[in-house]
């Protein structure tokens, strides 16, 4: 926890506390929640806390420590299958191709003992269309095994995280419309947000911020405010973003308190995420 609050706060670099991490998790892999909390610290570290120019090779590295815990782990164990989680999330993210295809095979059962249940399916499949190898008609495939309201939540990640710009703007054109009900909004918007997809998300910055308060005004607070928080562009991890925020609120003294204070501490995450950067790279 320690090591945690000193990444936030930019006095312990991202490379160091991965390299510290993946060594805890190798010494405590059987406590599945310890495991799982410190998986999630270690993916926010390298996606917001690392250097940009150390981050490609970060997320290498965490996907191929998890790839080894996966492998070493009990075999039908919730220990494996919790590895296998943070393998899949890590996998979406790393730029190997070997990843990618580890992806492709556990959806085929390579890993002894690993049940592929629904849940665990879904999320291979939403990775799978984050790197580009899992067709909208693959996708919609999917969805025919397991045409559930979890299905459809699932399925609505899966196709909007696929790369393509075009893609990207009719899952933004929806976001920002409304008319979606709030559970759709937030698979829309997780799948939209990849942090592997920065070059592609980059041209919505300007857009977030010219169109935030006409949504606050026009939709309702619990739409509104999935919107205004989730679709913040955090990964869009840039002097020029925060800049821009901070332009937003100088030119918007009168807003709704409430939308200021979405935007301020989201401002407040990316100052912190701008600190810890600057500490990985130096």
């Amino acid at each position: 926890a320690a090591a945690w609050d000193m990444v936030r706060d930019g006095e312990l670099a991202a490379t160091h506390f991965l390299a510290l991490g993946l060594q805890a998790l190798r010494g405590n892999s059987s406590l599945v929640l310890v495991a799982r909390t410190v998986t999630t610290h270690l993916s926010t570290a390298v996606e917001l806390y690392s250097a940009p120019a150390n981050r490609d090779a970060l997320r290498i590295k965490l996907a191929d420590g998890l790839n080894a815990l996966l492998s070493a782990a009990q075999p039908g164990s919730g220990e494996q299958l919790s590895f296998a989680r943070a393998f899949v999330n890590a996998a979406a993210n790393s730029p190997s191709l070997a990843h990618h295809t580890q992806l492709k095979s556990m959806l085929d059962g390579a890993v002894v003992g690993l049940k592929i249940d629904t849940d665990l399916r879904w999320l291979i499949v939403g990775c799978l269309a984050q790197v580009n190898l899992l067709s909208e008609s693959a996708i919609n495939e999917e969805l025919e095994r397991d045409n559930t309201a979890d299905g459809h939540r699932s399925a609505t990640f899966a196709l909007a995280a696929r790369p393509e710009a075009n893609s990207k703007r009719a899952v933004w054109d929806r976001i920002i419309s409304g008319t979606e009900a709030n559970h759709t909004n937030d698979a829309l918007i997780a799948g939209f947000r990849r942090p592997s997809q920065r070059d592609l998300l980059s041209v919505y910055v300007d857009e977030y911020f010219a169109i935030i308060e006409e949504i606050w005004g026009r939709l309702t607070y619990e739409i509104s405010s999935t919107i205004v928080n989730l679709a913040f562009p955090i990964y869009e991890t840039t002097a020029a973003t925060l800049n821009k925020c901070e332009k937003w609120l100088s030119d918007h003294p009168d807003a709704a308190p409430g939308l200021r204070r979405y935007i301020a501490e989201n401002r407040d995450a990316l100052s912190r995420a701008l600190i810890a950067q600057k500490c990985d790279a130096s």
